[in-house]
């Protein structure tokens, strides 16, 4: 997520993105929503868990992984026990490598779009890290691309893994690491969901630094910007 100080910003992707005074100004934009950083799972929960054609896509995605580990296993010879202690072996070792790689592919996505500050976060408390953009502020459609990029290239790469993997135990492991990234992928998931929901058309979204919230606006008028 991109994060800024209250007050001007960078603008990246075209003239038609207002800065973050712009964003501000009543007579122009409408807050739609805000976003505490550390009421995250709280926020994406109604986003996730929707009757809605994204996230039953992605439930749909997970439930095909899930599926794919338990074949996996299955048709691997090992025994019962064995096959548990790969597919967390998995779990395990992918949470590590993965977990940079992720934050670091929302970076690219980010310098992708015109950004120029960006720095990776990592919250040890949480076990969890956050890709930010100090100072940019995104356009809607500019903003999907940013959460979708971890998912689609780290998913393609696993799946690519399994499928060339020499060995079943190899093949367990890397299936694991697939179904564990899959998984944690929601959040970025919920807010593409908020997005769509919400259309590209006129939403900007920038994040406040010192308050550590996300905000999200709609463009109401032509003012001057």
């Amino acid at each position: 997520m991109a994060r800024v100080p209250v007050g001007d910003g960078q603008v990246t992707g075209g003239p038609a993105r207002p800065s973050v005074a712009a964003l501000n100004n009543p007579a122009a934009f409408t807050l739609l929503e805000t976003v505490d950083h550390t009421q995250i799972p709280q926020w994406v929960a109604p986003h996730i868990y929707t009757w809605r054609t994204i996230p039953l896509a992605y439930w749909a995605l997970n439930v095909a992984v899930a599926i794919l580990v338990w074949e996996t296993g299955r048709r691997s010879g090992l025994a019962w026990s064995d096959a548990a202690s790969t597919f967390f072996l998995g779990v395990g070792v992918g949470f590590i490598v993965l977990l940079p790689i992720h934050e670091h592919l929302h970076a690219l996505a980010y310098r992708w779009q015109g950004a120029t500050r960006v720095e990776v976060r990592y919250l040890w408390r949480q076990l969890t890290a956050l890709c930010v953009a100090p100072g940019e502020v995104l356009s809607g459609r500019a903003f999907l691309p940013v959460c979708l990029t971890p998912l689609l290239v780290i998913n393609t790469v696993l799946f690519l893994a399994w499928w060339l993997a020499p060995s079943g135990q190899l093949a367990l492991a890397l299936s694991g690491a697939l179904l564990l990234h899959t998984g944690a992928a929601s959040g970025d998931v919920a807010f593409v969901q908020y997005v769509v929901s919400h259309g590209t058309s006129g939403l900007f979204t920038y994040d406040d630094e010192v308050a550590a919230k996300t905000y999200f606006y709609r463009r109401t008028s032509d003012g001057n910007l």
